[in-house]
Order: structure tokens, then C-alpha cells, then sequence
């Protein structure tokens, strides 16, 4: 089977590291991936009209996007991964009428939509007025080098971890009150993993806890794990999660998790973790509270925790992919 696969993707994060780990065990599994080769950008907003004609220059027998772009049109049968409709919840008016006016109908069109979990599943299936069975569900994998075995990172300070960007359904500015108000702070760090902010730096200040709150810097991926295996738990109280990467790499790490209740990061860490209302900043400020001085609870959640990551595999979310694929183009046959 060739399949064209939308290669633009590959550096992009968390959509980057999946491309890069599926299409890599495609590739193992002997089918054939041409590369697109298109050069404009992903946020192009003729990028559906050039995508169509990159893929027919580039032949094969179906196309995949890792990404949110569908083609305006394609000589082949399609598949796109739509990860979650965080652009459409909280994006700028603009991205909002951009999903509204082009993704969305062209979506419609695909052979079939792929996505990486039940709650994205519901949600984009209502969004896009389709049968839920047109979407498929196959979540992401977490590799090896997330392990219990890793070496701790030696910081000053225990640690609370943030990892994640800085966009506002990431929710960080109630998780750094809630940090301010679990009176924990003289026992331990908030550190966030990525560059200084200038406006989560100030937020802090406000709750004077500036002096617990700190930036790593740029991490590079080799670093992550033990950044992770270093910490008392992860903090993850985004209000929208299509999948939520960092808690699974977090209970890999037989690492304590602290997420949302009502979204996909709950849905992937079921008891391997410890639930809260992400609008409730008592209840934040009391589960970072439990992290940190409940060594009973660390513990049941550090065991519990690699036990559910271990359902997770980037074989397995490979083999659904091209299982997918494989059907796709057997029906256009």
C-alpha cells in the first residue's frame, strides 16, 4: 500500500510526535509512504485547494493527515485525523469561521475520520452531523524512554510539573491559584516545563507564589522523562483535552497524575489517577495539596499508573491506522 502521507506535520509537538511514530511503523510494516512535498504552511488559508493538487502530484493509493487539513479535492480516497476541536471551543473568531466554513464540510468528504479518544470522538462527530461509527478512535502510544527506571531530575526543590503549552483552555492560570491557595508552596515548586512567560510569571506574582514558581526552559524530549520521573506528580487541569499526551507519559513514569474529571485525559487514566473540577480552584488547590503531602496516595497512583499506560502502544495505534487505511481503499476499489 503507498500512502501519501501530509509530512508538514512532522515537527509540530504533539501532532508531530505522532505523525513521526506512526508513519514510521508504517513504513516497518512495508507499506510504502510518499512523502508530500509541499512547501506552504499549514495554516495556509489556501491550504485544502493546494493540498488537493500536492497529493495528485504525488500519486499512491491513499492519502493520510496526521493533522486538522483535509483536501479540497483528491484523486485518491482520503483519511484525516482530527485530534479535538479545541480551535473551535476556544479559538479566535477567525479559527472558529475557519473550521466552521472550511473544515468542516470538507471533513464531511473524508473515506474516513480518525481520532484519539471517546470524548474527541463524540464531540467531532456531533460537530461535523455524522454517525459516530464514521470516526474512528485510535489513541496515541507513549514510547519506551518513559519508564519507571529513569533517573529523577535533581532540582532544588520537590517539584509539582506542569507540561503542556500555554493556550487558555490549558487552564494555567487557575492552577497557579490554586497552587497559591494549598498553602504548599514553602514545601515545594511549581515549575513548568518551556520558556519563561511574561504573563504566567506575573500571575504568579499576583498570588505571591513567584518565589515556588519556576520555568525549566526549553525541554528537548530526551530530557521529558526524567523531568517527569524528578517530580512529586503532574498537574493537568486543562478545561479541553482531545487526548492528553503528558498524562500518559507522566503514569509511564509510575509518576502521580492530577487532571481534569470531565474530558479525555480522564477517560485515558481511569483510577491511575486523581480527578478534579478544573473550574473549581478549592478542589485544585486541595488535589495538588494531596500530591504532595499524601505519600500513600503517590504511591497507589504510582503503581496504578504504568499499569494503564501499558494498554497504550504506538504499534497498536499503527496497526488501527493502517488497518484504516487498508479498508479505505479496498471500498474505493
Amino acid at each position: 500500500m503507498r500512502v501519501v502521507v501530509d509530512n508538514r506535520w512532522m515537527d509540530t509537538g504533539g501532532i508531530g510526535r505522532y505523525a513521526t511514530e506512526v508513519t514510521k511503523r508504517l513504513t516497518a510494516g512495508a507499506d510504502v509512504i510518499v512523502p508530500l512535498r509541499a512547501t506552504f504552511r499549514i495554516r495556509d488559508p489556501l491550504g485544502p485547494l493546494k493540498l488537493g493538487s500536492a497529493i495528485r502530484r504525488a500519486g499512491g493509493d491513499v492519502f493520510w493527515s496526521p493533522g486538522f487539513v483535509p483536501p479540497l479535492s483528491a484523486n485518491l480516497p482520503y483519511v484525516v485525523t482530527l485530534h479535538d476541536l479545541i480551535h473551535v471551543q476556544y479559538g479566535t473568531a477567525l479559527q472558529r469561521a475557519y473550521y466552521h466554513t472550511c473544515i468542516r464540510p470538507l471533513a464531511r468528504r473524508a473515506d474516513c475520520i480518525v481520532t484519539v479518544s471517546e470524548h474527541s470522538r463524540k464531540q467531532i462527530a456531533m460537530w461535523l452531523g455524522i454517525r459516530g461509527e464514521r470516526v474512528a478512535v485510535t489513541p496515541p502510544g507513549v514510547a519506551s524512554a518513559f519508564s519507571p527506571m529513569v533517573r529523577p531530575a535533581e532540582r532544588e526543590r520537590p517539584y509539582l510539573l506542569y507540561v503542556g503549552n500555554y493556550r487558555v483552555h490549558k487552564n494555567i492560570e487557575r492552577m497557579i491559584e490554586g497552587f497559591a491557595r494549598s498553602g504548599i508552596s514553602s514545601d515545594c515548586a511549581l515549575v513548568i516545563a518551556g520558556p519563561p512567560d511574561p504573563a504566567l510569571a506575573a500571575v504568579a506574582s499576583r498570588f505571591r507564589v513567584n518565589e515556588s514558581f519556576e520555568f525549566t526552559g526549553t525541554v528537548v524530549e530526551e530530557r521529558l522523562p526524567s523531568l517527569y520521573r524528578g517530580s512529586l506528580g503532574l498537574v493537568l487541569v486543562s478545561l479541553e483535552e482531545g487526548f492528553g499526551l503528558p498524562v500518559l507519559e507522566a503514569m509511564a513514569c509510575g509518576v502521580p497524575v492530577l487532571c481534569s474529571a470531565s474530558i479525555a485525559s480522564a477517560e485515558i487514566s481511569e483510577g491511575a489517577a486523581l480527578h478534579v473540577n478544573p473550574r473549581d480552584i478549592d478542589a485544585i488547590a486541595a488535589g495538588m495539596r494531596s500530591l504532595v503531602e499524601d505519600q500513600a496516595l503517590r504511591e497507589r497512583l504510582g503503581r496504578a499508573g504504568p499499569e494503564r499506560a501499558a494498554y497504550f502502544s504506538w504499534e497498536k495505534t499503527a496497526n488501527e491506522i493502517r488497518n484504516i487505511l487498508s479498508r479505505v481503499v479496498a471500498e474505493a476499489e
